[in-house]
C-alpha cells in the first residue's frame, strides 16, 4: 500500500488529515497523527525513534513519553513507553515499547510487540544527522496463523539545510522477514519552513539558518513576524520497496 501526505503545520498543532493503516513498524503517536503521517523530516519527538531515528539530536532534552490511542469503531488500541536522551552533542540515543492490536479479547486477532533501541548521531552539526534503530518484534500475524519473532533495523538520514527546508529519507525493516505487516520499505520526507516569506508582505526579515523549536517546527535563527510565522509545508511519502 502506498501513501502519500501533504500537510501544513502550525506552532503547536497541525491540521489533522488523512492517514492510510500503519505497519507494524510505525508506531503513529499523537504529533505524527496531527500531521497526518507528514512527520519524518520534522521528527523531533519520542516517535521519532520509530518515524526516523535520524530526528532525535534536533532538540537536546531527556523525555520520558506515554502515549495511548484507540479507535472505538475498530477496537484497535496502541501503546507506546519511550525515553529520549538527546543532550549528548555526539550520540542521541532512544528507547520505546510499542504495542498495536485489534479487539483485545480475541486471540485471532493481529497484534504486535516491538521494543525498539534507537541511536543517532550528527555527522555535521546542524545540517546532516543519521540515525538507525534496532528493533525486537513479537507479531501475531492473523494472515499466517503464527506468532513470529523478528529482529529487524531501520536507517534514516535528515539533512537540514540552511534556510529552514528539511530532507529525510528512512528504510523500514532493512532485515527482511516474511510479513505483510513488516515489509521492507522506503520512507522520504520534505519539510519546508514558510516563515522567511513573511518578508514578502512588508514584516521583519529572517537571517539564513533554522532550528526547531520547542514545539518541534523548524524556525529561523533571527526573530520574524508576519502572516507566515510558524507555518510550515510538510511532505510525506512512503512505500513498499518490494
Amino acid at each position: 500500500m502506498k501513501r502519500f501526505s501533504i500537510l501544513f503545520y502550525v506552532l503547536v498543532v497541525g491540521f489533522t488529515g488523512f492517514t492510510a493503516p500503519s505497519w507494524a513498524q510505525d508506531f503513529v503517536g499523537t504529533r505524527a497523527k496531527s500531521l497526518g503521517g507528514a512527520y519524518r523530516a520534522i521528527a523531533t519527538g519520542n516517535d521519532a525513534i520509530y518515524f526516523n531515528p535520524a530526528g532525535l539530536p534536533q532538540l537536546p532534552r531527556y523525555s520520558p513519553e506515554a502515549h495511548y490511542l484507540t479507535d472505538f469503531s475498530l477496537g484497535q488500541q496502541d501503546i507506546n513507553i519511550s525515553v529520549v536522551d538527546s543532550k549528548s552533542p555526539f550520540v542521541s540515543a532512544g528507547i520505546g515499547y510499542a504495542f498495536s492490536g485489534w479487539d483485545l479479547n480475541n486471540e485471532q486477532i493481529s497484534r504486535s510487540h516491538t521494543a525498539t533501541l534507537a541511536l543517532a548521531v550528527p555527522l555535521v552539526p546542524s545540517i546532516v544527522n543519521v540515525g538507525t534503530g534496532l528493533k525486537y518484534v513479537n507479531l501475531l500475524d492473523a494472515l499466517v496463523g503464527n506468532p513470529n519473532n523478528i529482529l529487524s533495523a531501520d536507517l534514516g538520514m535528515l539533512v537540514m539545510i540552511p534556510g529552514g527546508l528539511n530532507l529525510a529519507a528512512v528504510g523500514y525493516n532493512l532485515v527482511p522477514v516474511v510479513s505483510d505487516r513488516m515489509p521492507v520499505s522506503v520512507g522520504l520526507g520534505l519539510a519546508w519552513n514558510l516563515g522567511p516569506f513573511s518578508a514578502l508582505f512588508g514584516s521583519t526579515g529572517t537571517v539564513a539558518g533554522a532550528m526547531p523549536n520547542p514545539a518541534g517546527v523548524m524556525q529561523p535563527l533571527a526573530p520574524n513576524s508576519g502572516p507566515l510565522r510558524d507555518l510550515g509545508l510538510s511532505v510525506d511519502y512512503h512505500y513498499p520497496a518490494q
